[in-house]
């Protein structure tokens, strides 16, 4: 499979949007998309790039070439699904942060087993979305991860397990800073 890269890099594309969106005076959100059924990825382009200043710039079929394309481009977002080939997205997700420890990282997937969600949170993703969700949850939860919060589909959600995930999040932050 060949990855796939959008737009310029440097490119700007500034939002006129009004106060209080968070996305009014930002550059665009970079945002790939990893999962191993293209028509898929190409529906998700779409709705993501339907919001303002959210860019689709890079997809991949599988982890390992998600991983070669970070190596190329410089996004804000990976979003991966669980169930691939070669390189699935809980393990791909691990070497993400492990190499990119900024980069944000958001499962899509169609596993609501409260297990997926907990082996995810381990390797630290930053939030965890089912695929059955409305385009509007899933701009939701881009958004939620551009504050820098996590996101947590209510449909997968275990709150305890949730809340000991931010809380061990938070006394990391502490002890970085």
């Amino acid at each position: 499979m060949k990855i796939q890269k959008y737009g310029a890099e440097g490119k700007f594309n500034w939002f006129l949007g009004g106060t209080g969106n968070p996305t009014a005076t930002m550059r665009p959100y970079r945002i790939i998309l990893v999962d191993d059924h293209a028509l898929f990825r190409r529906q998700i382009k779409r709705i993501i790039e339907e919001a303002p200043n959210l860019e689709v710039v890079g997809e991949a079929g599988d982890g390992f070439e998600a991983l070669d394309l970070l190596k190329e481009i410089g996004p804000d977002l990976a979003i991966l699904d669980i169930s691939m080939p070669k390189c699935g997205g809980i393990e791909a997700s691990g070497k993400i942060k492990s190499l990119y420890p900024d980069l944000k990282v958001l499962i899509l997937t169609i596993h609501r087993d409260e297990a997926y969600m907990q082996y995810a949170m381990a390797v630290g993703v930053d939030g965890y979305l089912l695929k059955e969700v409305a385009r509007d949850e899933l701009i939701e939860a881009i958004l939620t991860l551009m504050e820098g919060k996590t996101y947590f589909s209510p449909y997968a959600q275990n709150t305890n397990a949730q809340n000991q995930y931010e809380e061990q999040r938070r006394l990391e932050y502490r002890l970085l800073k």
